[in-house]
């Protein structure tokens, strides 16, 4: 487990948290079990992490699960990552899904016409959309990896509280909120004595 760590989740069921840490960021904390399925893609040493499809076994990742990886890399941050592997499943529905994730997902960073802070943008409005809070904490964290300011990412924020409703808006912004204060390490107490 990585030191330093802090809780981002409102989530209550805390089974199976991720935690994690960023290099720039410091310490933003731990993810619910909606994260259980990304828990081991970028782990492509682990062993036995092949997928057993009908007898059939993958002798090496694929080009795209590698890309990915680094795909992954580049845009979570290598701390960010490590606590992720750390806290992986080794089971077979994971490693599908984790897999899934980083060969599709992650190696869509690569192509041409956007770049990352762009994608991170649109991921973080289509998880407001979508209203998957713990995905949103995620991609917060990784904006602000990627250098992308408080101000454009409250601003995404805003822009979709127009087309998902005040609620998702609202609650996106808390999230922000909560995220920035814990890469500045500040703790609620503190936050509630400033206002």
């Amino acid at each position: 487990m990585c030191e330093n760590m802090d809780i981002l989740s409102q989530n209550n069921d805390t089974r199976d948290e991720v935690i994690f840490q960023d290099d720039a960021l410091g310490s933003f904390g731990q993810m619910g079990e909606d994260f259980d399925d990304i828990n081991s893609f970028m782990d492509l040493s682990r062993k036995p992490s092949r997928i057993q499809d009908c007898n059939k076994i993958m002798s090496e990742p694929s080009e795209r699960l590698v890309q990915g990886a680094q795909m992954a890399q580049a845009v979570l941050g290598a701390k960010l990552l490590s606590a992720i592997q750390e806290q992986a499943r080794d089971d077979l529905p994971s490693k599908v899904s984790a897999e899934y994730i980083a060969e599709v997902c992650f190696s869509s960073y690569a192509r041409p016409g956007l770049e990352f802070k762009e994608s991170s943008l649109v991921n973080i409005g289509m998880m407001i959309a979508l209203n998957r809070t713990p995905e949103l904490r995620i991609h917060i964290a990784a904006a602000l990896n990627l250098g992308i300011s408080e101000e454009k990412i409250v601003e995404t924020c805003r822009h979709a509280m127009i087309y998902c409703g005040v609620p998702a808006g609202r609650e996106a912004l808390a999230v922000a909120s909560d995220i920035f204060a814990k890469v500045r390490g500040t703790t609620k107490e503190e936050r509630a004595k400033m206002s």
